[in-house]
């Protein structure tokens, strides 16, 4: 049954890891994790270094993106953020 989460455990990157270097298929994994091909593709794109898939060095990358995505202001332009602020403080509505 595949699983419906957004992101991969480290115990699942560990497993990418392992059975990726053991020469394992992208869609074989996919099948032993329950995931779709397509997630564990793209985290091998997304994280490979070269032909290498190191389970620990991704996880903090993955760990670094998680923390910057939070830092990022919703709206791109910081004067146009305060603004609407502002104004959903003075009670305005959000529409």
């Amino acid at each position: 049954m595949m699983q419906d989460m957004s992101y991969l455990t480290s115990s699942e990157r560990d497993n990418i890891a392992v059975w990726y270097a053991g020469g394992v298929g992208v869609r074989e994994i996919a099948r032993r994790l329950g995931r779709n091909h397509g997630v564990i593709s793209r985290e091998l794109k997304r994280n490979r270094s070269g032909t290498h898939y190191v389970a620990i060095a991704v996880e903090a990358k993955a760990s670094k993106r998680k923390h910057l995505a939070g830092l990022r202001e919703p709206l791109g332009n910081s004067k146009l953020y305060a603004y609407v602020l502002a104004r959903l403080r003075d009670g305005w509505s959000p529409e």
